[in-house]
C-alpha cells in the first residue's frame, strides 16, 4: 500500500502510518472467504479488474464486510504499474441479507416439514406453492399440482360453498374462513379435510395469494360415520323389540320410548 485516504482510515481504524508500506492482506482474518482472496490474487496476477465482497477486520478486531473494487493502472507504455482499490463498508447490508436468508430458510423448513398441508393459492385458484404434506393428502406430485387449481380436486358438492367464501375473501368482505370439505384424491376416493384459509396482500393492499392450512380429517369422519351407523342400528333394534324400552335423563324425563313402551302405556 503506497497511498490511502481518510475514508480508509475511518473504515479500518488504522492510522495512515500503520497502513502504508504494508500488504493489504493485513485486513484479512481466519474467517475471510478464501475464494474471494483467490479472486483478488488472480486479478493481480492477470492485471485485470475484479470486485469482491469479503470479510475484513478492523484494528480493534471487529469484523466488517468490505465491498472491494480493484482496478489496474497502466503507464504510457501500457504496463500495469500499480492497482487502485476502492472499498465500501457494506456490513449493514450484508448482515441484513444474511438475516433475511436465515429467516427464509427457517420458513422453508417449517413450510416443508409441517405436520399439516400448507399451500399458497393464486386468486384464480391455481396452486402456487405446496408442501409435502399437501401432496400426500391429495396423492398428486408437486409438479402435477402446479398445473391444477383447487377447483379441479374439490368435490362437486362442496365447490360452490368454497367458491362463495373465496369470493368474499377476495372482495375484502372477510379476513379468512374455515370449512370441512372433500378433495378428490388422485386415486379417485374422497379425502375429508379441514381447510383454514387467509389472504396475503401486497403492500398496496391488493390480494397477492391465499394461504391455506389443510388438515386431513378423513379418519375422524370415518369414526363419526361408524358411530352414527352404530346408533342407527341400536335405535332400530330398540324400536323393534317386543319388550318395552324407555330412557330417562337425570331429572327423570323420558327421552326415548320404543313402540312397545307406547303400546303398554297407552300414551302417545
Amino acid at each position: 500500500i503506497v497511498y490511502c485516504n481518510r475514508g480508509f482510515e475511518e473504515i479500518t481504524g488504522f492510522t495512515r502510518n500503520e497502513i502504508l508500506h504494508r500488504n493489504c492482506r493485513f485486513l484479512q482474518g481466519r474467517n475471510t472467504d478464501s475464494e474471494a482472496v483467490k479472486t483478488i490474487r488472480a486479478a493481480i496476477v492477470n492485471r485485470t479488474v475484479c470486485r469482491v465482497t469479503l470479510l475484513n477486520y478492523r484494528r480493534d478486531g471487529t469484523p466488517f464486510y468490505n465491498d472491494l473494487l480493484i482496478n489496474p493502472v497502466s503507464n504510457d507504455a501500457g504496463l500495469v504499474t500499480h492497482f487502485i482499490g476502492i472499498q465500501n463498508d457494506v456490513t449493514e447490508a450484508v448482515e441484513a441479507s444474511l438475516r433475511l436468508k436465515h429467516s427464509e430458510e427457517e420458513y422453508r423448513g417449517t413450510f416443508e416439514n409441517a405436520a399439516i398441508g400448507i399451500a399458497h393459492i393464486g386468486m384464480d385458484g391455481r396452486w402456487l406453492r405446496v408442501n409435502k404434506k399437501t401432496c400426500e393428502i391429495v396423492g398428486y406430485t408437486h409438479d402435477e399440482l402446479m398445473q391444477m387449481t383447487f377447483q379441479d380436486i374439490t368435490h362437486p358438492e362442496d365447490l360452490n360453498r368454497d367458491l362463495n367464501d373465496f369470493a368474499k375473501l377476495k372482495r375484502g368482505e372477510s379476513s379468512g374462513y374455515s370449512m370441512e370439505k372433500r378433495y378428490i384424491h388422485k386415486l379417485g376416493h374422497c379425502v375429508w379435510i379441514r381447510l383454514t384459509l387467509s389472504l396475503r396482500r401486497e403492500d398496496d393492499g391488493q390480494p397477492r395469494c391465499a394461504i391455506s392450512l389443510i388438515e386431513d380429517i378423513s379418519e375422524r369422519k370415518e369414526t363419526e360415520r361408524q358411530l352414527s351407523e352404530s346408533r342407527n342400528i341400536i335405535s332400530e333394534v330398540i324400536e323393534n323389540i317386543e319388550d318395552a324400552f324407555i330412557s330417562v335423563d337425570r331429572d327423570g324425563i323420558i327421552r326415548v320410548a320404543n313402540a312397545a313402551a307406547v303400546r303398554m302405556s297407552g300414551l302417545n
